[in-house]
């Protein structure tokens, strides 16, 4: 349901039980969600020690935390980079993050 809100709202209100989490258009409420994810594809083997690994498979991986952090420990750990995306995170992921804030 919020994949559809996503593509067909201007404005979006988030709440939880009753009270507003998040208010704004997509880029607004996407550019408070700090933590982004990046897809890289490589070559070789890939250092997932080295990693916070959200998904991988075949070739590629899926990585979360700070886009600088991420692209300076690949480039220490000399991972061969075939290509690289930065994925921007889902209506219901900021949701999700939102409510767990208002649990503590």
């Amino acid at each position: 349901m919020l994949n559809l809100a996503e593509e067909l709202c201007d404005k979006v209100l988030l709440l939880n039980k009753g009270k507003a989490v998040a208010y704004g258009s997509m880029d607004e409420i996407k550019a408070e969600f700090t933590e982004k994810r990046i897809i890289v594809e490589y070559k070789g083997s890939f250092p997932s020690h080295s990693f916070e690994v959200v998904d991988s498979g075949k070739g590629y991986v899926e990585l979360a935390g700070e886009i600088e952090e991420i692209m300076a420990r690949l480039i220490e750990e000399r991972v061969r980079i075939r290509a690289f995306r930065i994925k921007e995170p889902s209506l219901e992921e900021i949701f999700l993050k939102k409510v767990r804030e208002c649990q503590f």
